[in-house]
């Protein structure tokens, strides 16, 4: 599910835009695909949860052993 995360970062100015699955995003006014959107508020762009999911990145499973 797309999600607004409004303020964002406890800016009134500041809207987060992501998905809760871990999809990729797009920007319905251009096309761009991201991992996820801060925009100014109020946001003049839509955006809507793709099929896609995120890259997970390597180092993120990574552990000391």
């Amino acid at each position: 599910m797309l999600i607004e995360e409004y303020p964002y970062n406890e800016n009134p100015n500041l809207i987060r835009h992501y998905s809760d699955e871990n999809f990729i995003i797009r920007q319905i006014e251009t096309g761009n695909e991201y991992g996820e959107a801060i925009d100014l508020y109020p946001c003049k762009y839509t955006y809507v949860e793709s099929e896609n999911p995120l890259e997970k990145d390597p180092t993120e499973d990574e552990t000391n052993s």
